[in-house]
């Protein structure tokens, strides 16, 4: 499988309803690791906070089909805590205070994670997991990298090398490789049982091998791929005709959109473009 078919993977995160809003940076790992992780993230620290009146405003985390590290740092005390954020079948809302708090993050590609942490990741699905239960030493050299002194573009340097090392045996599954790649090139409509098929898998394997790589059945999968595709015509596309947008994302009709879209964000489409 090529490399290729994350390349035009970038999910919408973070409160990204708003184009004037910037809640955090983005880094790309080194092309060895651009298969693996899809980004490194960090709050922000470039601009000043008291310019930002509605800097804990309540945000929305929505299913984006990755998995995330987040290590917390007070900047008053440099006391940590360090969380998985396992893949999300429904969204999360939350009121950051980066007056207060530093956010290093690694996002991971779907099926990346799986040989990062040797866990079946439904096991993390829709939880937030203290690092520190899965292992103690990788939080240990990740905590060592983000409390240093060093520069952003350094620590940068150190997470590649750190992923790097720790990805040295790791494998890919073709059949799962296989299926992402069709699942991003119909942009989320895809027949479960027609990609079943095209592998020489049953569902009932195909099932199994998504909850153990990505967190996620193929069907929920598929659907927050497909809501993430609408997502970022709502956002990139002004004065959105509704209809037209639903039936072109692969929805039934606007109500069947508009519907699926609340399960995700607990909001309404027409409420992202206010």
């Amino acid at each position: 499988m090529k490399q290729s078919i994350f390349i035009d993977f970038k999910p919408m995160l973070l409160a990204m309803f708003t184009k004037d809003r910037m809640l955090y940076s983005e880094y790309q790992p080194c092309k060895e690791l651009c298969q693996i992780i899809n980004c490194y993230w960090v709050s922000p620290t470039l601009y000043s906070l008291e310019q930002r009146i509605d800097s804990v405003k309540q945000e929305i985390i929505v299913p984006d089909g990755c998995l995330d590290i987040i290590f917390e740092i007070d900047k008053q005390t440099n006391d940590y805590n360090c969380f998985i954020v396992g893949m999300m079948s429904k969204p999360i809302f939350t009121s950051p205070d980066f007056s207060k708090k530093q956010i290093y993050a690694i996002r991971f590609n779907p099926g990346g994670a799986y040989s990062f942490f040797r866990n079946d990741l439904d096991d993390f699905t829709d939880l937030t997991v203290d690092f520190k239960n899965i292992s103690k030493n990788l939080e240990k050299e990740l905590a060592a990298i983000f409390l240093s002194k060093k520069s952003l573009f350094e620590k940068i340097k150190y997470l590649d090398v750190f992923f790097l090392r720790s990805f040295v045996e790791w494998g890919q599954n073709a059949v799962i490789m296989n299926s992402l790649a069709n699942i991003f090139s119909a942009k989320g409509n895809v027949e479960i049982k027609k990609m079943a098929q095209g592998q020489y898998v049953s569902e009932r394997q195909l099932n199994r091998l998504f909850k153990q790589w990505i967190g996620l059945s193929p069907k929920e999968f598929t659907r927050i791929i497909r809501f993430q595709n609408a997502l970022r015509n709502i956002i990139l596309t002004d004065n959105v005709n509704w209809s037209s947008l639903a039936v072109e994302s692969g929805y039934h009709d606007q109500a069947h959109f508009i519907n699926e879209f609340k399960v995700y964000t607990g909001i309404t489409p027409t409420q992202v473009t206010k």
